[in-house]
């Protein structure tokens, strides 16, 4: 997208060589495209994707749930302990959980 334009929806794949699969996040729970797992097979791995959407539908921080799921599986915590942090059903607490898991990521870094 361009700089002016509203952008577009992210999304997350995590790839980590010790597992068995290959692991596609939509904090809309939405399944991959036919695009983006024509793409994913190429690893030869199983696809693993969450089916459970943590992000409201009026939300504009996907950009930031991809790089809390990131962040979190670097650091170990399983895909389905990460979703289940998360009320289900889009609720709107869930973005203030994430701006807190946030600041709680970048105050270690600082």
């Amino acid at each position: 997208n361009d700089s002016d334009d509203l952008g577009s929806h992210w999304v997350a794949c995590y790839k980590s060589p010790s597992k068995q699969y290959i692991e596609f996040f939509d904090s809309f729970g939405v399944y991959p495209s036919t695009r983006i797992q024509n793409k994913l097979r190429e690893s030869n791995k199983p696809i693993l994707y969450n089916s459970s959407p943590i992000q409201p539908k009026d939300s504009t921080k996907c950009g930031l749930y991809c790089y809390m799921y990131i962040t979190m599986r670097e650091k170990g915590v399983p895909s389905y302990d990460i979703i289940n942090l998360f009320q289900p059903n889009n609720s709107t607490d869930n973005d203030r959980l994430l701006i807190d898991l946030l600041e709680d990521d970048l105050a270690i870094i600082q």
